[in-house]
């Protein structure tokens, strides 16, 4: 897990981000469990409702990261690779979506990219 109580801005994301995934998965068990069209309708809405926090995630660990600039392990080819080679503006404006995808991911140990040993808890 992410060492969060090195970055508090991060861990108040995460918490936010971790409420808003858990509505939707308790939403999208109502919509398997019953079938009907309004709760499939609700499960919209969760997803709807989650996807700001996700920018603002990815904007956070930018913040938090973009000027350390730390190397990024790649887990298919099982090499580090440089930052400005995985996230390649220094404006988060100008990322594309996928690179905002690995800012996310390289907290909550999700896609292609980890960081280093030191960021998480053994």
């Amino acid at each position: 897990m992410f060492k969060f109580e090195k970055y508090p801005e991060i861990k108040k994301v995460h918490q936010v981000y971790n409420k808003l995934s858990n509505a939707t998965y308790k939403a999208e068990f109502r919509y398997e469990k019953s079938g009907n069209q309004k709760d499939n309708e609700d499960w919209g809405k969760s997803i709807e409702s989650a996807r700001p926090n996700y920018e603002v995630y990815s904007q956070t660990v930018f913040d938090a990261f973009s000027g350390v600039k730390p190397k990024l392990f790649n887990i298919r080819t099982e090499k580090y690779e440089k930052w400005d080679e995985v996230i390649t503006s220094s404006d988060f404006s100008k990322l594309s979506e996928n690179e905002k995808k690995t800012l996310f991911g390289i907290v909550e140990r999700q896609f292609l990219y980890r960081l280093p040993p030191e960021y998480y808890d053994k």
